[in-house]
């Protein structure tokens, strides 16, 4: 199976010290390593997950800082979730461990649920709201004009222009 990857695996030998039991002759041993390519590959997978899991810890903090009072949201429905927000599979056991600082697993009477342990302040800012004033330039304010666009004044139903004269 290996050998059927040489881009990714590079198969090399080390040699072993003879022991009393094959005390004939040097012996070696297969051993297998990523190639280069691959192990730069794996690298930055590894950092790409490093760097999402802090935006990933931030949405899934917003989440439960909107959730219930108690601030806590169950695995169960949060699993259904996750493919929508991007968490990973392992979301539950990785992110906890990673940020025990922001999540911790408790028990319910309903089952385990993901609890927020620290809220921040940062996350929870208060998007203010528009004026009047701010809105009158804005294209839902106003009718939309399509001056290249020439249609004839009328009413489609059911495949006959109705012409309003």
């Amino acid at each position: 199976m290996i050998r059927r990857y040489p881009t990714i695996f590079e198969l090399f030998t080390i040699p072993t010290p003879p022991t009393p039991f094959h005390a004939t002759g040097p012996l070696s041993q297969l051993c297998v390593r990523l190639t280069p390519a691959a192990e730069a590959l794996a690298r930055k997978e590894t950092d790409l997950k490093k760097c999402m899991s802090n935006s990933l810890a931030a949405k899934l903090q917003k989440l439960l800082m909107l959730a219930s009072p108690n601030h806590r949201l169950l695995l169960s429905k949060l699993v259904h979730l996750g493919p929508d927000l991007g968490l990973p599979i392992n979301f539950h056991s990785r992110l906890c461990n990673d940020h025990p600082d922001k999540f911790k697993v408790v028990d319910t009477s309903y089952g385990h649920a993901l609890e927020l342990v620290n809220w921040d302040s940062n996350l929870a800012k208060i998007i203010p709201l528009r004026d009047e004033n701010d809105s009158v330039g804005l294209i839902v304010d106003r009718p939309l004009k399509f001056k290249h666009l020439r249609l004839r004044r009328g009413l489609i139903s059911r495949g006959n222009i109705v012409v309003i004269s």
